[in-house]
This record gives structure tokens, C-alpha cells and sequence, in this order.
């Protein structure tokens, strides 16, 4: 293993890591982390974690290695179902964090496959005491297509709060 005709140079190569601009929060790493509610129907209800899929009060779980409804494989994602009601939701609201300078919201919203005529709106928040101030929304319906949010945060930068997902 080396350069040259009979391999015995020896080469060498300089690796420069670069940090990202930005602290990076991950949601998945953070999902078990987060209190999830279903709500809709009068009522809402802690759910828990990692439940069923089928449960009657909403799920949210991670789950690897599924088809999305633009027909591609996916990678580890945070699946989300609401509370089985006509007007059902669930929420996600994640630990305390302070913006950092750069930050930014990214993720990859839509369905799973054979989603139907299935329709969601996604909600970006931040939680201050009781206070629930939007940042963002998205309507979806399931057409095949993935919506790309990315989000600049530095307006909330040095802000201590907590970020809740809607759908």
C-alpha cells in the first residue's frame, strides 16, 4: 500500500474539519425527550413515546426504512399520527434550548405511502412560559411531493425556548 512502481512511497493527506456554523438540534435524537398530546374531539391526552400506531389518542414514534409518498426509501424520520378525530392533532414539545447565532430550521415534511387524500398542516412554535408563538406553518396534502423547510432563526438568537412541532 503506497506510491509509487513498487508501492513503497509514502503519501499523505491533511483532513480539515470544519465545524457548521450553528449549533446543530436534532429532533429525532430529541423526540423521546419531547411531551407529546393528542388532542381534538373536546378532549387531549398524553401520549406516550414510541406507542402504537393504531392508538386512538395520536403516536409519534422514529421509524427507519419506509416508502414516503414520493415513492423513496426513507432514512431514521419522526412519524407523527393525531388523535383519530375529525379535528385531531398532535403536539410535540421539546426541551429548552437557546438559539444560537446561524441556527436554523430544516427538516423533510409530507406523508408515508398510500396516504390517500390525506391532508395535515405542520406548525413550527417556540413556548415561552405559556406564551406559543408561530414561526412557521405549512399546509400539505398528499401529492407525491415533499415539502423542504428551511427557516433562519436568528432573530431568536440567545432566546431560551421550547420548540413545539404540530401536525
Amino acid at each position: 500500500f503506497g506510491l509509487g512502481k513498487d508501492r513503497y512511497k509514502d503519501f499523505w493527506f491533511k483532513i480539515i474539519v470544519e465545524s457548521p456554523s450553528g449549533v446543530i438540534y436534532d429532533f429525532n435524537v430529541n423526540a423521546k425527550s419531547a411531551t407529546w398530546i393528542g388532542s381534538g374531539g373536546e378532549s387531549q391526552a398524553e401520549v406516550a413515546f414510541g406507542g402504537a400506531e393504531d392508538d386512538p389518542n395520536g403516536f409519534a414514534k422514529l421509524k427507519d426504512d419506509f416508502v414516503l409518498e414520493n415513492g423513496k426509501r426513507s432514512g431514521v424520520a419522526l412519524v407523527v399520527g393525531p388523535k383519530q378525530t375529525d379535528d385531531g392533532k398532535i403536539s410535540g414539545t421539546f426541551p429548552t434550548y437557546t438559539i444560537k447565532e446561524n441556527d436554523r430550521f430544516k427538516a423533510k415534511l409530507g406523508f408515508t405511502e398510500g396516504c390517500g387524500d390525506g391532508q395535515v398542516i405542520f406548525q413550527l412554535a417556540f413556548k415561552e412560559v405559556e406564551n406559543v408563538q408561530q414561526i412557521e406553518e405549512w399546509k400539505k396534502v398528499c401529492d407525491g411531493g415533499l415539502i423542504f423547510p428551511d427557516i433562519d432563526l436568528s432573530a431568536y438568537q440567545g432566546d431560551r425556548k421550547s420548540t413545539r412541532l404540530n401536525s
